[in-house]
């Protein structure tokens, strides 16, 4: 067997090793923290876990906090800086492509374009 053939074999059983012992620190930790959370009676919100996020085109946005900071690229798309966002969800928009349906449906509920803009 040649060593390059060797080499594998031997990252795949590390590889194994790895996601073994991850997963049960994992399982040991998880334990450590939920007995942590009932001693002290602590409530996801306690912990900033309550921001839920939506994934709209690629990106992930904190829909309680949205802004240019806390948008991720998914994908290998370049981000843009939003113009516009949604008052409810706190989903941002470009201001290019196609307009997305919380932009049109806010627009035909009497609100202007300039009610959406992102004031600096």
């Amino acid at each position: 067997m040649s060593e390059y053939v060797k080499l594998k074999t031997q990252i795949k059983k590390l590889q194994k090793k790895a996601n073994n012992a991850r997963r049960k620190e994992i399982n040991q930790n998880i334990r450590r923290v939920k007995k942590i959370i009932k001693i002290y009676n602590l409530s996801a919100k306690d912990l900033g876990l309550n921001k839920p996020e939506i994934k709209e085109k690629g990106f992930v946005i904190n829909s309680l906090n949205s802004n240019l900071n806390e948008i991720k690229k998914t994908d290998g798309r370049w981000s843009v800086k939003a113009k516009y966002k949604d008052p409810i969800t706190g989903v941002t928009w470009s201001g290019r492509g196609i307009k997305p349906k919380w932009f049109v449906l806010a627009l035909s509920n009497g609100k202007k374009k300039s009610d959406l803009e992102i004031k600096k």
